[in-house]
């Protein structure tokens, strides 16, 4: 059923019985005024028509009379008594009879035009000449009067009063005329509504047919549907989910007895799944008291015989199934009177007793016994009373608190070692220990490390030996032993690591006590494994902080040393200047220029272990990297040593410094070689690692978050615990002396912990090294290189403003740049250059600043100054380059030079700024 069906829909029979009785009645009222509204608008405006000019008649005629009898009283001898009217003069009087005769000769008119039967226009035509008759009369009247002629004017008033009452009579005879007329009208109108009775009957008679057809209708398609729905919902409601509704129509009753019928299924379902799952976990229930550990015996009341027993009941007496029935309750609790015994079960019989608890010896089969502790409950089956027992064997009890207090005691005293975070030893204690509590032949600890297998502690009981830990091996090594337990050893909803128990050759099977201590027992490695890496932590950071007190020792001797060498090579490079060719002091001034060289490559390492060299940073591609490197990091360790690249794409693009990645892989591989001086194999791994807030907590400088890790191992020599510990200091150094500065590890260390990375390491004495190096991964696309910067020009005439707290090098500076042409202006400190700006009105092209100086810093100064001379181009000098970001930052338009340079350098750099082009660095 759809609802495109091409049938009347139910709404739609509604909306077309709905419209119909609308159009029914507006029809009968349509017709009804279309009759009866014509038919009295006709009667009253012929009415009105035929009674106008009558009713104008005849008040003309009244005032006539009224005028007659004032006419009247100026005649003699009528007596005018005190009492009477105010006599109207008779001027007033003629003026309005001519008024009213003027009236009527108008009315003659009109009244011929009049839409009115004849006769009644001839006696209206016949009353308007008597009535202007009466008002000529009146007027000789009046006339008489005025000449004293009374004779005349009572002739004249007597021949008025007679016309006025033959006008009176025609009027009358009209009035007549105009009502036999109406009643001809009247009589239409009754004609006309007997016509409209007649049609409001049959109408009346087809509503009716209507009615009864709509109510069959209705009936049909609505009611009988509707009841057989509400049938069908009460038998459902009384639980026959059998019901179903037969309304095949495509109209919404038909389509709602469809999803009603689809309800009635999916109960129906339902109730079916409902009685499934209960049958199955009645089943369940019943296999799983069947497979329950404890004794669970069913007797008969009456015959104290077994109707049911549970597996664990056959087992432990010796029975089979079919021989269930052969077991008495007497002969179960054979160490008990029978008289007791009857004495103890009537009492539950009679319910004065709800259970019955014994401990005592269970009889089995054979005729041995063993300790139990039972619980005996009467209860009835149906119309069956039966006995219920529960026994549970009072040895295996004793064996869990057995492994219990076992477990307490190893805990107290091994106490230190589980705490102490040495996770070997703390797992050598506890492998020897399950071990022993367990009777296995042998425990061991592994750890999942990708698709290999780390054995962290092997302890074999039979020889009494701790294997080799550390190991790494394939995960092809399924337990072949159903009876191999393996627990897993989770901390903080982590797994890491499971706990491994082979059997003996005599176990059967491990009881539940058993299980138990093999969880507990993993707990036991869990706390081992948080301890060390609690310890870890503490040692992590402990060495963070003395790297960081080391780098900040380091940063400050550099930057002092810096600030000399700064002066050396200005003044060697000054005194050669001034030499002839083929001098003899350039020689000894060359070798000189060359050692302070070394000393400044010296505190530039130096400053990248503590991390405050000033660097510009790239996105990188890594493997991009590795690749080109391969060739030099090749001829670097020679011909005897393998090196193999495992790199993982697509990787991830890392942020860093041009040169420092290719640096850092320099200095790894070569402390590689450095370890195997007899030739070995060096790995160059990299992969994508996303690090969660648990494993971001072993990297005290990371963040949770996706990075890239590259690595680097070696299968050298190893270092020990002693060596790790100090493996990034700087100038610390296993090589003989003179054959390592121990700058070039501190170097590595300080350029990762500088890109917001950390680096680590894990040894084992003659099984190698790895470094692993983890870079917070970018999303952006990696950069393509920069070229070299061209040789510039040192020369100029502009203003150059000096600020150098150290005397020696503001002189050296005011003297190159003096010497280059330059105007120079120098300022001691901040302070002093800020009050030269403001005395001074020339003009000022460049500030050249140091960054940390007494009083007033280069990079406040530098802002003071700018607010004078907007844009006004900076260079930064510092021999402590991180100095350069302090203070807010570095000012946009502003560039950094890091000491020692030369002067030469730092005119390149000068003429550089001033001509706005790019620097190098």
């Amino acid at each position: 059923m759809t609802r495109s069906a091409r049938t009347l829909s139910l709404r739609a029979f509604l909306f077309v019985v709905g419209f119909a009785g609308l159009g029914y009645v507006a029809l009968v009222g349509a017709h009804v005024i279309g009759v009866l509204r014509p038919a009295a608008s006709e009667l009253r405006g012929q009415t009105s028509d035929l009674l106008t000019d009558h009713d104008a008649i005849e008040r003309r005629l009244r005032r006539l009379r009224d005028a007659r009898r004032e006419v009247a009283r100026h005649v003699p001898p009528i007596l005018r008594d005190a009492g009477a009217p105010r006599l109207r003069p008779l001027e007033e009087l003629r003026s309005e009879v001519r008024s009213l005769l003027d009236e009527g000769a108008s009315m003659r008119a009109s009244v011929e035009r009049a839409d009115l039967p004849l006769e009644m226009r001839l006696l209206l035509a016949q009353a308007v000449e008597q009535e202007s008759a009466v008002g000529v009369s009146l007027l000789e009247a009046t006339r008489a009067v005025a000449l004293a002629r009374p004779s005349e004017a009572v002739e004249a008033l007597r021949a008025s009063g007679l016309r006025s009452d033959s006008t009176s009579v025609l009027l009358s005879a009209a009035q007549r005329v105009a009502l036999g007329d109406l009643l001809k009208g009247e009589e239409a109108l009754l004609e006309r509504l007997d016509a409209l009775g007649s049609w409001a009957a049959w109408w009346i008679v087809a509503g009716g047919l209507l009615f009864v057809v709509g109510a069959l209708i209705l009936r049909a398609r609505i009611y009988r549907p509707v009841a057989a729905m509400e049938g069908a919902v009460r038998r459902i409601a009384e639980g026959d989910l059998s019901a179903e509704v037969t309304v095949a129509r495509p109209d919404e009753l038909g389509r709602l007895a469809t999803h009603l019928n689809a309800m009635t299924q999916v109960l129906r379902e339902r109730a079916e799944d409902e009685v499934r799952r209960r049958e199955n976990l009645t089943e369940r229930f019943g296999r799983l008291l069947d497979e329950s550990s404890n004794e669970i015996c069913v007797f008969d009341a009456e015959t104290l015989r077994a109707v049911q027993a549970n597996r664990g009941a056959r087992v432990n007496l010796g029975y089979t199934r079919e021989e269930v029935g052969d077991i008495t309750l007497p002969t179960l609790l054979g160490g008990l009177d029978r008289s007791a015994l009857d004495a103890q079960l009537g009492r539950l019989r009679r319910g004065e007793q709800q259970r019955l608890f014994l401990s005592m010896r269970q009889v089995r089969k054979d005729g041995s016994s063993y300790p139990v502790e039972m619980t005996l409950q009467y209860s009835t089956v149906g119309d069956r009373a039966v006995f219920v027992t529960v026994t549970e064997d009072a040895g295996v009890r004793q064996r869990a608190r057995e492994l219990d207090q076992r477990l307490r005691d190893f805990t107290l005293a091994e106490q230190r070692v589980l705490t102490d975070g040495d996770l070997p030893a703390a797992l050598r204690a506890i492998t020897r220990m399950a071990a022993d509590l367990l009777g296995a032949s042998r425990v061991l600890v592994r750890r999942a490390e990708g698709e290999m297998v780390r054995l962290l502690a092997v302890y074999d009981a039979r020889r009494d030996l701790h294997e080799p830990a550390g190991i790494l091996v394939e995960v092809s090594d399924p337990p072949t032993d159903p009876l191999r337990l393996e627990v897993p050893v989770r901390t903080a909803g982590r797994l890491v690591a499971t706990l491994v128990v082979e059997p003996d050759l005599e176990r059967r099977s491990w009881t539940g006590e058993e299980q138990i201590a093999a969880g507990a027992i993993a707990e036991l490695v869990g706390r081992a494994h948080d301890a060390t890496e609690r310890r870890a932590l503490e040692h992590a950071l402990a060495r963070a902080t003395r790297m960081d007190s080391i780098g900040q020792l380091a940063g400050g001797v550099a930057h002092d040393f810096n600030n000399i060498l700064t002066a050396i090579l200005g003044n060697l490079e000054a005194c050669r200047s001034g030499l002839g060719p083929g001098d003899p002091m350039d020689g000894s001034l060359a070798e000189a220029e060359q050692a302070a060289r070394r000393a400044a490559d010296l505190t530039r390492q130096l400053l990248t272990f503590a991390r405050h060299q000033l660097v510009e940073s790239r996105v990188l591609d890594v493997n991009a990297l590795t690749r080109e490197a391969d060739r030099m990091m090749r001829r670097l360790i020679g011909p005897g040593i393998e090196l193999h690249h495992a790199l993982e794409e697509p990787l991830h693009a890392v942020r860093m410094g041009p040169g420092q990645l290719e640096q850092v892989l320099v200095n790894l591989v070569v402390n590689a070689r450095d370890a195997m001086p007899a030739g070995g194999q060096v790995t160059i791994a990299t992969r994508n690692v996303t690090l969660d807030a648990a494993a971001a907590a072993g990297h005290p400088a990371l963040e949770a978050g996706e990075y890239v890790e590259l690595a680097v191992r070696d299968t050298g020599a190893g270092m020990s615990r002693e060596t790790i510990e100090r493996v990034f200091e700087p100038f610390f150094t296993t090589k003989a002396l003179g054959e390592g500065t121990g700058l070039g590890l501190a170097v590595c260390y300080g350029i990762v912990r500088q890109s917001g990375g950390d680096i680590s390491v894990t040894s084992v004495p003659g099984a190698g090294s790895t470094f692993r190096i983890l870079l917070p991964a970018v999303r952006e696309r990696p950069e393509s290189g920069t070229g070299a910067a061209h040789a510039r020009p040192t020369a100029g005439t502009e203003t150059i403003l000096v600020v150098e707290d150290e005397r020696a090098i503001r002189e050296l500076l005011v003297r190159a740049l003096t010497k280059r042409g330059y105007l120079v202006l120098q300022a001691s400190d901040g302070r002093e250059a800020v009050e030269l700006v403001a005395a001074r009105e020339g003009r000022i092209d460049l500030l050249l600043s140091d960054v940390v100086m007494p009083r007033l810093g280069g990079p406040a100064a530098a802002r003071l100054i700018r607010d004078r001379i907007p844009g006004l181009p900076v260079l930064f000098m510092s021999g402590y380059t991180a100095e350069a970001s302090l203070e807010g930052g570095v000012l946009e338009g502003s560039e950094f030079v890091a000491k020692p340079f030369t002067p030469d350098e730092l005119c390149r750099r000068v003429r550089a700024m001033l001509d706005g082009a790019p620097a190098a660095a």
